[in-house]
């Protein structure tokens, strides 16, 4: 059950997969495997289960308390904690096959726009502020979740929705992606 992946999950794979390659054909672009950005995210990176996703957790969250995701997704709403010192963000998935697109110096994330539903991460940070006023600008939209799922919560998206029973994952590191770096794809029009 653990590595368990739905045909629709599989497919999207595929459709990125297929469309990664196709523009590398077309544009000389490279692919490579996700590097990721820092030493920390890199040790996470190293123990995450790449094919456990939202709803897989939710149908046993018990058994998946202590496995590591990594997961990518879109901010559609925010939280902030008494103090400033944590924000929970809402979060729709997006599936994410770590590869990277590189042409010349520039590197671009392929993300689909396809998911797996909504999930909550708690995130700590000395910059509450600083990540409210970048997802107010539109300069920080798009991010990558490492952690481990806790439990369910409920989050007032940014259009006032209340959105329930998502999974909680206890973040132990979050990489905001600045929106310029992801190239969303619809593998549904291929």
């Amino acid at each position: 059950m653990k590595n368990m992946i739905s045909k629709e999950i599989f497919l999207v794979f595929f459709c990125i997969h297929f469309f990664t390659i196709n523009l590398v054909a077309d544009n000389n672009i490279t692919n490579r495997e996700y590097l990721p950005e820092t030493k920390e995210e890199n040790e996470l990176y190293k123990i995450i289960d790449k094919n456990i996703f939202p709803t897989i957790v939710a149908d046993n969250l018990d058994y998946y308390k202590e496995v590591h995701v990594g997961w990518a997704g879109i901010i559609k709403g925010y939280s902030p904690n008494s103090g400033n010192v944590s924000i929970n963000l809402l979060v729709e998935h997006r599936n994410f096959n770590w590869i990277e697109m590189v042409n010349n110096d520039k590197i671009l994330l392929p993300i689909s726009m396809y998911g797996d539903g909504e999930f909550v991460a708690e995130c700590y940070s000395n910059n509450i502020q600083d990540i409210i006023s970048n997802i107010h600008n539109g300069k920080i939209k798009y991010l990558i979740v490492y952690g481990t799922p806790s439990g369910f919560d409920g989050l007032t998206s940014l259009d006032f929705t209340v959105r329930k029973n998502n999974i909680h994952i206890d973040a132990d590191y979050i990489r905001f992606l600045d929106s310029d770096l992801v190239i969303e794809e619809d593998c549904k029009d291929e």
